[in-house]
Formats: structure tokens, C-alpha cells, sequence
């Protein structure tokens, strides 16, 4: 028979029965559950069976009922499953069938690959068995603490003080992530409760192996009694009596695993203690890999923020280059200002100087005869002989003239 438990209130810890058909639940005298807290309405809730199936329909209460944080509204049903949590105004209760004698368990794994193969996004799946309240108040804790860090190793040397205090018989253990890239699993962090320093941590790859490669959460809580081909060469060297280790799942990708073991006795871990790990394991993985992207996301800020540097940089230089070609180019088309200028005034003068040389060739030569004929004690011979000589220097630097354009 199933029945519903209550965690808060006045009425934690108790137990009721539910009835065959419908049980209504309220704060009223003529409910089948009567329950005396404020938050909750005369009549605030019915859960109906049908077929082995629970579901619960919220009846107009003030406060509201909401199932796994899905908020009823009035007159809606929702089908409930074992150990998720249902919230009635503030009270938080969940449904529960009574266990049989649970039997003594050398080996038990959960599965949390669902038929296809796929990963499961959820781990309130129906195997797991959490209706201790300071279980639920434990995963309640530890995840509203590792949502508060983006440190990948301060959330790792969270989790594993959340493990040492939790369970007493661990003597090691070991948080192990996946490099996607590579494939290959990285310890992150790993504790021993000796507190002899220098002692290096070992694990059984086997058993961490099989747990990535299956996607189940495994406990062997006496490998004594387990067969040999199941044990690792590492678990027979260090004596490992108890063992567990859960993947570490977050939108539907494994992220790595928690390990842990026990050398000093046998049965030191129990199923109820891998429900609970396994419960921890959905909000550790969670925070994990928000702690992961935020360091990449980080690194990526800082790649960019060094790329900004190096375009800044490269920009001054390219300016400062442009600069320094700019006044080389300017400096260089002054040359050429100057260069055309001279050569402007060089094709003036060569055309000053072929306009001048045929007259100034007819005054010299008319000149020469008018020294040949003039006698020599003639006075104005002398001022012919001067003229002469300024003739052939004019003619000697027109030719010169010339002859220097002919060249360019």
C-alpha cells in the first residue's frame, strides 16, 4: 500500500496511508489526511489511483500545489511517482511505498540511460529511493551551495567535504572529469581521511571505466563476495572492501564521475547511500560544468581581450608606418615639384637659347668680317674684338643649353 510522507511542519516524520480510490488532503476535519498547518487550505488537494498509477489534483487551494516544481493549476492532474517531491502551500511531502525487508546486497547498480540508450536530463527516475528527509535537505543544501561558486575546484573540494561528512566509512575518494577532446579523465580532486601527508590516491580504473561506459551508478559493497573477473588487479592490491562511483551527468552528457571506497570493513556502503549519491551527482555535474563554461568563457574574454591588445597595437604601428610613408611621399613629390620645375624652366631656356643662337650667330659672324676689314690702328677695332669674345661665350653656354636638353 502507498502512502505519503511529510518532511516540515508539525506533522514531520509522520506517515498515512492512502486510501484505494481517492484520498483528499487538507486542514479540514472531513479530509481522509487533516493536516494542521496554515499554509495549507481546508481542502487543498485529492490524490486519485487508477490502474497502480497516483495522481494529484490541486482543489482550488490558496496556496497552491506544484509537483517536482510543476505548479498545479486548479482542477489540473498530475500523475506523481515515488520520492518527487510535492509541495502543499509550505509543506513538502512525497509519495511512498512501503519497502519489503531490503536484503543484503553485494552488488547493485542504477541505470541512467534510459531504453533507448539515451542519457537521462532528469535523475527522478524510479529507482531511486530518497525519502529520508535529511537526504532530500542534504541534496537541497549542496546543491544551493555549489550553484553559488563558478570554481571548478572550489565546487570539487565542496563536494567531496559534502562525501567525508555524509558518509563515515569512506577512506578515499576521487573526482574525476572528462577532457571531451581527448576523451580521457582528468582527477580533479582527490582525499584520503589519513592524515599521513605524501600517500598518493589510487582508484580502480576498472570499476570507473565500466561506470562511463555503461552509464550506471555502481556500488560493491563487499567485493569479497563479488566474482574475481569483476575485480580489478587495484582492488585486490589496496584491499578495497566497499566501493561506489556514479557519473556525473548534465544535459545529457557525462561530465565525469565520484568515486569513492572503503579498505577497513565490508558492507560500509549501502543501496540507500549510492540513491543518495547519485541524487548529489545531478547538481554537482550541474554546477561542474556551469563552473566549466564560465572558465571558458573566461579564457575566451581573455583571448579576446589579448587580441584586442594586438589589433590596438598592429594599428598604432600601421598608423605610425602610414605616417612616416606619407611624409616620405610628401618629401618625395616636393622633389618632384622641384624636379618639374627645373625641368620646365631647363625646356625655356632651351628654347630661349635656339631662338637667340641664329641671330647671335649672324651678329658674330657679321662682327668677325667687320673685325677682318677694319684696320688696325682703327680705335673701334678693340670694341669688336670685345664683342667678339662676348659672342663666343654666349654661343659656348647656348650650345651647352642645348646640347644638356638633348640629352634629358
Amino acid at each position: 500500500m502507498a502512502r505519503i510522507c511529510i518532511f516540515n511542519g508539525t506533522l514531520r516524520g509522520r506517515s498515512f496511508d492512502l486510501k484505494d480510490a481517492s484520498t483528499l488532503i487538507g486542514r479540514g476535519p472531513d479530509n481522509d489526511i487533516r493536516i494542521n498547518d496554515s499554509s495549507v487550505s481546508r481542502r487543498h488537494a485529492k490524490i486519485v489511483r487508477e490502474n497502480d498509477k497516483y495522481f494529484i489534483e490541486d482543489l482550488n487551494s490558496r496556496n497552491g500545489t506544484s509537483v517536482n516544481g510543476i505548479v498545479l493549476r486548479n482542477g489540473d492532474r498530475l500523475e506523481v511517482q515515488e520520492d518527487v517531491p510535492i509541495v502543499l502551500g509550505n509543506l513538502m511531502i512525497n509519495l511512498d511505498k512501503t519497502p519489503s525487508d531490503d536484503e543484503m546486497i553485494f552488488q547493485y547498480s542504477i541505470d541512467l540511460a534510459d531504453k533507448t540508450g539515451e542519457l537521462r536530463e532528469s535523475l527522478l527516475y524510479k529507482d531511486r529511493r530518497i525519502t529520508k528527509r535529511e537526504d532530500l535537505e542534504t541534496i537541497h543544501e549542496i546543491s544551493t551551495t555549489l550553484m553559488q561558486s563558478l570554481d571548478i575546484n572550489e565546487i570539487c573540494e565542496k563536494i567531496m567535504e559534502t562525501l567525508f561528512s555524509y558518509f563515515k566509512r569512506i577512506d578515499s575518494g576521487a573526482i574525476l572529469l572528462m577532457d571531451h577532446k581527448t576523451g580521457q579523465l582528468k582527477k580533479t580532486i582527490a582525499r584520503s581521511r589519513s592524515k599521513e601527508k605524501g600517500i598518493k590516491f589510487n582508484y580502480s580504473r576498472t570499476i570507473v571505466n565500466r561506470v562511463i561506459r555503461d552509464c550506471k551508478a555502481i556500488i560493491m559493497a563487499d567485493t569479497s563476495q563479488e566474482d574475481v573477473m569483476d575485480l580489478s588487479e587495484s582492488i585486490k592490491m589496496m584491499q578495497i572492501k566497499s566501493v561506489m562511483c556514479v557519473p556525473l551527468i548534465s544535459k545529457s552528457q557525462i561530465q565525469g564521475v565520484v568515486y569513492v571506497h572503503a579498505v577497513n570493513v565490508p558492507q560500509g556502503f549501502r543501496k540507500e547511500d549510492l540513491f543518495l549519491l547519485t541524487g548529489l551527482s545531478s547538481p554537482a555535474a550541474l554546477a561542474i560544468e556551469n563552473a566549466l563554461l564560465y572558465k571558458q568563457r573566461k579564457q575566451a574574454e581573455e583571448a579576446l581581450r589579448r587580441a584586442h591588445e594586438d589589433l590596438y597595437d598592429f594599428s598604432q604601428a600601421l598608423e605610425r608606418k602610414v605616417q612616416e610613408r606619407t611624409e616620405e611621399l610628401n618629401e618625395k613629390n616636393k622633389i618632384l615639384v622641384e624636379t618639374e620645375k627645373l625641368a620646365a624652366l631647363g625646356k625655356m631656356a632651351n628654347k630661349v637659347a635656339h631662338e637667340l643662337r641664329n641671330p647671335l650667330t649672324v651678329v658674330g659672324g657679321l662682327a668677325r668680317r667687320l673685325f677682318e676689314k677694319t684696320p688696325e690702328d682703327d680705335p673701334n677695332k678693340e670694341y669688336l674684338d670685345i664683342i667678339l669674345g662676348e659672342v663666343a661665350v654666349l654661343e659656348k653656354k647656348i650650345s651647352e643649353i642645348i646640347k644638356l636638353d638633348d640629352v634629358e
